[in-house]
């Protein structure tokens, strides 16, 4: 009879090197991967305050103050500001706001809010503060008639508000003699 060999369990010195280089040359591949989608991202958060603007006459410039549910307050023009943040890692390039309406007959679903700087190119990490003064959306919206207000990108992205952000802009709108 011939002498039987053991199958070894154990790698020798350079099948270990070999394995660890495997292992961290699938985990770089995999970081590549996901970096890429990462970095493919487009993502945008949109906030809308109300407010008025308060004008510096030496400065020949102005303010935005957003109000809070002061019923004292009297605001005799105020103004809404969307704040547009592009918080994704590529540009992108916001064309128009608008909100949808609460579905009601004779009446058209969507409503564009009038601006005066859109379509904009925002970078990486930048915010854009639009402002409107549209009198017809700030009585929807005090009316409890708007759905939702949307930032829609030229690629057809679209991105909502938050509802917590339309329920406190409703209440600070209705609160408003508008």
């Amino acid at each position: 009879m011939g002498a039987t060999t053991t199958p070894s369990i154990f790698f020798s010195f350079s099948d270990q090197i070999a394995l660890v280089a495997l292992f961290i040359s699938s985990l770089a591949f995999l970081w590549n991967i996901v970096r890429y989608y990462l970095e493919k991202k487009v993502s945008v958060e949109i906030t809308v305050q109300i407010g008025e603007l308060v004008k510096q006459s030496a400065l020949n410039r102005g303010a935005f103050i957003g109000i809070t549910a002061n019923p004292n307050k009297k605001i005799e023009n105020p103004v809404l500001m969307f704040s547009i943040t592009n918080t994704g890692a590529q540009t992108l390039c916001v064309e128009k706001i608008y909100a949808v309406n609460k579905i009601k007959s004779n009446e058209y679903p969507f409503l564009i809010i009038p601006t005066d700087s859109l379509p904009k190119m925002i970078q990486p990490y930048e915010t854009h503060n639009e402002l409107s003064n549209d009198r017809d959306f700030m009585k929807k919206i005090a009316s409890g008639d708007i759905d939702n207000v949307i930032a829609m990108d030229t690629k057809g992205g679209k991105w909502s508000i938050s509802k917590k952000n339309l329920k406190k802009l409703t209440g600070l709108a209705s609160s408003l003699s508008l």
